[in-house]
């Protein structure tokens, strides 16, 4: 399992070359030519995305795209990713990535693919104008 260094690099890769988008939809592409259909359904879930906290780097600062988050009684330092998954085949159609400390809710448009007759997500996908089953 990579470490959050790991991750934060590649995710700086990823988004100086604008492959971000490009990788996911070539994925998809791929399962959409093997038969694998994206249906009605889509579960939304943020995951926590730890960053080092420590400024002893080379720069010797803390990626200013980190920002904190309370998740229970806890604090982290980092980003989210926000997921939009198939209910039926669990794969993902849709990933969003975010500072740590941006609201799910405002997020959840993005995750969905505008077929849905329904989602699931925690409670804080619950809008007014997105009806979200509790998981």
């Amino acid at each position: 399992m990579p470490d959050e260094t790991t991750v934060c690099k590649f995710r700086h890769l990823l988004e100086e070359h604008h492959l971000r988008e490009e990788i996911l939809g070539t994925v998809n592409l791929h399962l959409q030519a093997k038969g694998v259909r994206i249906t009605t359904g889509t579960i939304v879930d943020p995951t926590l995305i730890h960053a080092p906290s420590s400024t002893k780097n080379r720069e010797q600062s803390r990626d200013p795209e980190m920002h904190q988050a309370k998740k229970g009684k806890n604090w982290y330092c980092g980003m989210k990713a926000h997921m939009g998954v198939d209910s039926k085949t669990k794969i993902i159609h849709t990933a969003v990535a975010t500072a740590a400390n941006v609201s799910d809710v405002v997020i959840l448009p993005d995750l969905l693919h505008s077929e849905e007759t329904r989602v699931w997500g925690a409670g804080a996908y619950i809008t007014s104008n997105h009806r979200c089953y509790l998981l």
